[in-house]
Parts: structure tokens; C-alpha cells; sequence
């Protein structure tokens, strides 16, 4: 949620507060590893749109969250050519695109534009007014699907299968949190909707609910973080079956165990919904994801939750790229 972010944002670069043990982890690699997994996105072909690189859930979105939580007073390069794609995309004329789906491209846009946003009281420019006429344009006002978006949609877990459409709401309200002066009348028939189908859900996608939607409330928190901490597995991480439940993939690779991105997912959600980082259950998630750092190369390693991708591929990094961000997220926003 951007009020508890902007807290922590001024928290982090400064202010004394509560915070877990410093726990082992290279922060510096983890970082060189996201810039680098970055930098090949944007040279990667299928990823070049007009203006610049898309912005992808796995690599893209991932990395400006664990960006964010460094709160920074100017983005680093990486970061700012993909703010200023989405930039040009939306004050092109005739518009530009990065996305075939329109509510993906406007979720993501203001999204994009509102992790570089530092306090709601600062002023709009011409890209976030664009951005925020967009996403009201193309938000479903009636029928079932009333308060939500279309999303993108190819059968591929954890983001782009049969509940995702949920999932790209819940980014909406991050999103439009950070402009609550100006988000207009469409946020209580998104509130309405995220707290109609959050019953629904699979756990991972109600952790972004709570993680991100004010209104979620404080029994909804509670609910969800009972079922996540029930969850939790004996060495202090979580499976991605137990953020479920998915559809099966038969082509899925064998993955049952403890897994990185499921881990890095909950702490950076429970940490974003406000779990104290003092808390006994997500000082143990945070710890299993500091002795599971890859020391060579920064990343915590993951694999696809729906096909084997050839080794090397771009691909077969995505689930890799997305763990990374989140548990380099979870754990640089509780370290002295």
C-alpha cells in the first residue's frame, strides 16, 4: 500500500526504528543481478516496444518493487528508461502500446508511474493525469466483472492464468492508492470487487489483496495471514502449491518443495501488509531466504510453474527474476 511504502520509504532512509538482525544476505549482488536480468530483458527482442522496453510482471515489476523500497532520490538508469518508455507510450500521439491487453497496459502503466511517486501530495504531471484517465476509461462499469480489467491471459501461473484477473486488480489499487486525491469514482467499485471475489482466490493472490488495497481491512488481513502462516513449512518458507490452489501444468517441472518465489512472495506481501519485520514467523521466512541466496550470483533460483524452458533461454530466468525481486524486497525492507 503506498501509505505504509511511503512510511517505510522515510523509514528507510534514516529514520531508527524496529527492524530484524541483519541476516547474511549479499543485498549488493542481489541488486547487480536484478540490473543485469534488466538490462537483457531490454535488449531482448520479443520486450522492445515503441518507446522502450515492456514492462513485464516476472522481470520488470519485480525489480521496480525492490527498487522502491530503497527509496531513493533518483532512479538508477535501468530503472529510468523503463519509466520513461511507459512515459512516451502515454503521451504518444497516436497512442503506443506495449501490451496486447488493454487493461494490463493501463494497470501496469499507472503502476509504473506510481512506484516513482514519493508522497501523495506531490503533484501530477501530464503522464500520470494520461495514465489515470486510462485506467478509468478501460475498468469494467457494469455486470459481473464490475470495478475490475481485462488481464493478460495465457494459462501460465502464478500471474497470467484463470484467477489473474484479480491479481491485476489488486496492482490497480496499489497503483491508484497513490493518488487518492485523484483516482476518482471508479476505486469503490474496485474495492467492491477485489472484496467480492477475494474469497475465491488462491492464498497468493489474496496476499497481493491485502498487501495492496487499503480497503482490505484489517479482519481481511488477518483471515489471509492466518492462512499464510498455517501454510509455512517447518524450514520457514512456503511451496508454490501452498500459495494455491493452481490448475496442474503437465509439462510443469518438478518443483514441491520449499520454493524461493512462493517464499519471496509471502514475506514481501506480509511485510507490505504490515507484519513487523520483529515478527518470530517472517524472521524465519527471511532467514530461509538468506541461507538460500545463490553467493555467486545474487539470485535466489526458481523454476516455471508451467513448462521446462531450454537452459539458458530468456525464459527460463522469468521465475528466477521475479524471486529475486521479491525476496530482495522482503529483505532489504528489514535490514538496519
Amino acid at each position: 500500500m503506498f501509505v505504509l511504502n511511503a512510511i517505510l520509504g522515510v523509514f528507510w532512509a534514516g529514520a531508527a526504528a524496529e527492524s530484524a538482525p541483519a541476516l547474511g544476505w549479499d543485498r549488493q549482488k542481489a541488486f547487480d543481478y536484478l540490473e543485469s536480468r534488466q538490462r537483457q530483458w531490454a535488449n531482448w527482442k520479443p520486450a522492445q516496444k515503441t518507446g522502450g522496453a515492456c514492462i513485464s510482471c516476472h522481470t520488470g515489476l519485480s525489480y521496480l518493487f525492490a527498487r522502491r523500497v530503497l527509496a531513493e532520490n533518483q532512479p538508477r538508469h535501468l530503472e529510468r528508461d523503463l519509466v520513461q518508455g511507459v512515459r512516451r507510450r502515454l503521451m504518444s500521439d497516436p497512442p503506443k502500446t506495449m501490451l496486447s491487453d488493454s487493461g494490463a497496459e493501463a494497470i501496469l502503466s499507472l503502476l509504473t508511474l506510481s512506484l516513482q511517486r514519493r508522497s501523495p501530495e506531490d503533484p501530477l504531471d501530464e503522464p500520470e493525469r494520461v495514465a489515470l484517465r486510462r485506467l478509468s476509461e478501460v475498468q469494467f462499469k457494469q455486470g459481473e466483472a464490475s470495478g475490475s480489467w481485462t488481464w493478460i491471459m495465457h494459462d501460465l501461473h502464478p500471474v497470467e492464468s484463470e484467477h489473474s484477473t484479480f491479481f491485476g486488480a489488486a496492482l490497480a489499487a496499489e497503483a491508484l492508492s497513490a493518488y487518492p486525491a485523484n483516482s476518482g469514482g471508479g476505486t469503490d467499485s474496485l474495492n467492491a470487487y477485489l472484496k467480492r471475489e477475494a474469497p475465491k482466490q488462491p492464498l497468493h493472490n489474496r496476499l497481493a489483496w491485502i498487501a495492496f488495497s487499503p480497503s482490505a481491512g484489517k479482519e481481511a488481513r488477518k483471515e489471509v495471514l492466518r492462512d499464510l502462516w498455517t501454510a509455512q513449512s517447518s524450514d520457514g518458507g512456503w511451496s508454490n502449491a501452498a500459495l494455491g490452489p493452481w490448475s496442474l501444468h503437465a509439462e510443469a517441472p518438478l518443483d514441491s518443495g520449499t520454493n524461493a518465489y512462493a517464499t519471496g512472495w509471502a514475506a514481501f506481501t506480509a511485510r507490505e501488509s504490515g507484519v513487523r519485520c520483529s515478527d518470530s514467523r517472517l524472521k524465519r521466512a527471511l532467514s530461509w531466504l538468506a541461507r538460500h541466496q545463490d553467493r555467486s550470483t545474487g539470485a535466489w533460483h526458481s523454476v516455471s510453474m508451467n513448462k521446462v524452458f531450454p537452459e539458458g533461454s530468456m525464459q527460463s530466468g522469468f521465475m528466477t527474476d521475479a524471486a529475486t525481486g521479491y525476496a530482495t524486497a522482503a529483505l532489504a525492507g528489514c535490514r538496519e
